[in-house]
């Protein structure tokens, strides 16, 4: 077997070289699980949060974890060699699992892995240490620790033992959670039904968010966004619960900021605890939108996030922006403002 083109391909390289010298065949257990859960559970994750009265969530089901599993290939630039055995073993088994606690509800869905996996016989026969260590860093993928803090990577041990070798919970859970963070385009919207107004109202704005968003491209240490909107979208306001879990209105172009400002941070967070597995220090963006017709491009706006300096908490984008956007269109309601100028 040649150079691994994908993860999943080293795994399968790494359990080929140890031959029988393991009690367990790791690339065998992956597939049945995965097997057991897209038989059993991914095609249920949205409709057990829905029953919970979480709406309708975007993907979260067998394309959403393909594709996270891309973006750790991508993520690792096929270098997969710093990593063992049983440290791409967990990694992918914890992809497998981090998001199937949403079929029992939304709120605290990472820590529901454990209930939702406990019918299958494959998962229950691993040994303790090795279930616990997938799902510690499945759950490290977003939510927050038991008391309250966003930073779950720093509840997972930097080091432990797993079958004789020397693994590394944090950084693996920080490629987990940047790639999820990445993995959350077009392919996850909802787009397929009759009337897109049949999106429940308070998840309408989350599926067209995706749905505008092409994949992610890594190129070296950068990671570029392209989004692309019509006119209609970039004017119109949803529906959204606010921190205080008030329904206000919101501009998807506010929400494209926020989720751009997010995952700068949460690039900047993987890193410092990826154990120099990878690493990455800009993200550029480009927001582009066009008439109804899609015949003409009104407007693109670039930015580019890049680290630089001492840290701080920002009080508005333009802190981590190269570059500032300029005031007429600074937030949704301005960019609606200039939109409406603008032919159809």
């Amino acid at each position: 077997m040649g150079k691994a083109k994908t993860i999943v391909d080293f795994l399968k390289k790494l359990q080929k070289d140890h031959g029988g010298s393991l009690s367990l065949d790791t690339y065998d257990s992956y597939t049945k699980i995965k097997s057991y859960l897209e038989k059993h559970i991914y095609k249920n994750v949205e409709m057990g949060a829905a029953l919970r009265r979480d709406g309708l969530l975007n993907g979260h089901g067998k394309q959403h974890v393909d594709d996270v599993i891309n973006h750790i290939t991508k993520l690792l630039h096929g270098n997969f060699d710093s990593l063992n055995l049983y440290e791409v073993y967990i990694l992918l088994m914890a992809t497998l699992l981090h998001d199937i606690g949403n079929i029992r509800g939304r709120q605290n869905h990472e820590k529901n892995i454990a209930a939702t996996i406990s019918a299958c016989e494959e998962f229950s026969r691993l040994d303790t240490p090795i279930r616990h260590n997938i799902q510690q860093i499945a759950s490290a993928h977003g939510g927050r620790t038991d008391t309250g803090d966003k930073d779950t990577l720093s509840t997972v041990p930097r080091q432990d033992q797993l079958a004789g070798m020397t693994i590394r919970p944090r950084a693996i859970a920080s490629i987990l959670r940047f790639a999820d963070e990445l993995a959350d385009n077009s392919s996850r919207a909802n787009m397929d039904m009759e009337n897109q107004a049949l999106i429940p109202e308070l998840n309408r704005i989350y599926h067209f968010y995706s749905k505008c968003l092409q994949p992610v491209r890594i190129e070296g240490t950068s990671i570029a966004f392209d989004y692309s909107m019509s006119r209609s979208l970039a004017v119109n306001q949803f529906s959204v619960r606010n921190a205080n879990g008030r329904k206000v209105k919101r501009y998807l172009f506010d929400e494209i900021i926020a989720r751009l400002c997010k995952s700068f941070y949460e690039m900047e967070y993987c890193v410092k605890h990826g154990g120099g597995l990878f690493h990455f220090d800009e993200i550029t963006a480009k927001i582009n939108i066009y008439s109804d017709d899609a015949n003409k491009l009104l407007l693109e706006i670039p930015l580019r996030f890049r680290s630089s300096g001492y840290p701080k908490l920002c009080t508005s984008v333009n802190d981590i922006l190269e570059s500032p956007i300029p005031d007429r269109y600074s937030t949704g309601r301005k960019l609606a403002r200039n939109m409406a100028k603008k032919s159809h």
